[in-house]
């Protein structure tokens, strides 16, 4: 794919990423290279590349002074340190899958700097930088239903909660409407029509109406089914050991400006702030939330035959009613902070630093 770029800078940065396009990792990867195009320092060009020689060819016409790879290794499989030590600059690799302990102990074998979109992270590690998250800018011009409508996106892995949210929205709820929209990945396999009949299955009120879609849309088609919800939520599973990166939903549901419902998931650490954070479900004491759900699950497989018994519908610890009225209050602090101005700033920083250091070696060197 041919490089694109805007700036007009003469110090060019290429910025590498796949070309499958049903894919988490490939849509932050554009969101982030589209917004380094208004850099006024620096001169970011976007390539999608599918394998080594093609990656060459780009990196031969641009001729950058740093390269950075969108990267993880089941998108970018042909990615090895002999393909890319045949330009001597600066590589440096974006950790989607960044916890404390992975920056903590990542090396040089690949990549000479990583990048961690982490805010929470703590810096011990000199070839480590960090960064903020982006907000998409977009300008919400949907009314809030008139019905309360529920939201919920994402590809259909494990862990992501769907049929816990059906059943907490009829918790509270008798009229309300659960929109899920779960598109089939390239990097997915689980059959996205049959996360929709669970949840229908679960469905035991007549005023509550599931719809479910799954055709893959375009960033700005996500940001607009979002900005038709009364609420957006996202009931990710709890990880043990803290094992995962931070989700990019929460950056897309804060672009338009409706109130948020998250668990307590290391996904969403950034977001997570103090003990008992207003828009989250579970309690500030997971052990005893936990035990009630075990009975509640245990009763549950008693009593029901494969339906799901309104006895066993899970109250949340903080309303979903409660997290709507507080409307985006708890979520100001941070839109100034993930904007886009901030997060070229971020990058800019460690490009400034890299480069500078290579600078300071090879002055050594002579």
């Amino acid at each position: 794919m041919t490089p694109s770029s805007q700036s007009q800078s003469s110090e060019k940065i290429l910025f590498v990423s796949h070309n499958k396009k049903r894919c988490g990792v490939h849509e932050y990867g554009l969101s982030i290279a589209e917004t380094l195009k208004k850099s006024r320092k620096y001169s970011f060009n976007y390539a999608e590349c599918s394998g080594a020689e093609e990656f060459w060819a780009i990196a031969e016409a641009v001729s950058p002074s740093a390269v950075i790879y969108n990267h993880y290794p089941s998108t970018l499989p042909w990615l090895k340190a002999k393909v890319m030590r045949r330009l001597d600059v600066p590589h440096l690799g974006i950790m989607h899958e960044v916890t404390q302990q992975a920056a903590d102990s990542a090396d040089s074998r690949l990549f000479d700097y990583h990048i961690a979109p982490d805010p929470t992270l703590v810096l011990n590690n000199p070839i480590v930088f960090k960064t903020g998250r982006l907000i998409p800018e977009y300008v919400n011009e949907f009314s809030p239903p008139k019905v309360t409508t529920i939201g919920s996106f994402g590809f259909a892995s494990g862990g992501k909660g769907f049929e816990r949210l059906v059943a907490a929205v009829q918790e509270e709820f008798d009229e309300a409407i659960i929109r899920l929209h779960v598109p089939s990945g390239d990097y997915v396999s689980a059959d996205v029509k049959d996360v929709a009949r669970r949840c229908q299955k679960l469905i035991v009120k007549k005023g509550i109406r599931l719809v479910a879609t799954h055709e893959f849309l375009e960033k700005r088609q996500l940001l607009d089914f979002l900005a038709q919800n009364t609420l957006n939520a996202f009931f990710y599973e709890r990880l043990e050991g803290d094992t995962r990166g931070i989700s990019s939903v929460i950056e897309n549901a804060l672009a338009v400006r409706r109130p948020i419902a998250i668990t307590k998931s290391s996904m969403f650490r950034h977001i997570l702030l103090g003990d008992d954070p207003p828009i989250c479900i579970e309690p500030a004491k997971p052990w005893k939330h936990g035990l009630y759900l075990r009975l509640k699950r245990r009763l549950y497989l008693r009593t029901s035959n494969n339906q799901l018994s309104q006895k066993w519908l899970l109250k949340p610890e903080s309303s979903l009613r409660q997290i709507i009225d507080k409307g985006v209050q708890p979520l100001l602090p941070f839109y100034q902070a993930w904007s886009e101005p901030n997060l070229i700033r971020d990058y800019e920083n460690i490009l400034d630093n890299v480069l500078g250091r290579r600078k300071a070696e090879r002055r050594i060197t002579v």
